[in-house]
């Protein structure tokens, strides 16, 4: 039962962090640069130097700079990553933490029962009946508590999910304005972009 918790956990933390983290390849840098033509016949080099400029223009426009914002977004997965370990870890703690209550909850199952069988008059099957209920008892407490820590775990994954998500938007709307203002740089010096 533990092992197929640990797996549920990890599930979990694979699905979360995967889904953000190929999320974040959509960022500066990569299949959103646009293509550039030198409509007027500029070399290489100009071309170049006007990209270079463009790119400072657009980030001091917008207050955005894709370099340093990939750099930010991957700082943030690593820490949304960590996070998440630490939250798993902080599970299996509680879980393991719960092993021998199945046994412990039949011993003072056992004692109890000994006692009211005693005194009816069968101490042992007081004890055998005492000892299967505190077993009962102690394995569903144990289930509750794995349970409650599996839940723990999906709202703290949910909680980085959704900061992730909405750091994402915000960026994405920056990468956009930026695109915008390094585009009209561009046209501005005769290139055509796409």
């Amino acid at each position: 039962m533990l092992s197929s918790l640990r797996v549920t956990l990890v599930t979990l933390a694979g699905v979360t962090l995967g889904g953000w983290a190929s999320a974040q390849t959509a960022v500066p840098g990569t299949s959103a640069e646009p293509f550039i033509y030198p409509s007027k016949g500029q070399t290489a080099q100009q071309e170049q130097k006007d990209k270079n400029e463009c790119y400072g223009w657009a980030s001091q426009q917008t207050g955005f700079d894709p370099a340093q914002e990939l750099e930010a977004q991957q700082a943030a997965a690593a820490r949304a990553r960590q996070q998440s370990q630490q939250a798993q870890q902080t599970a299996v703690q509680q879980i393991e933490s719960t092993q021998g209550q199945g046994v412990g909850g039949a011993a003072v199952g056992a004692a109890g029962g000994a006692i009211f069988g005693a005194i009816a008059g069968n101490a042992g099957r007081g004890a055998a009946i005492g000892s299967a209920v505190g077993l009962l008892a102690g394995w569903h407490l144990r289930r509750a508590e794995e349970i409650a820590a599996a839940n723990q775990q999906l709202q703290i994954q949910q909680q980085i999910a959704a900061q992730s998500a909405q750091q994402l938007a915000v960026s994405q709307q920056k990468l956009a304005n930026y695109n915008l203002a390094f585009k009209t740089c561009m046209q501005g010096r005769g290139y055509t972009l796409n």
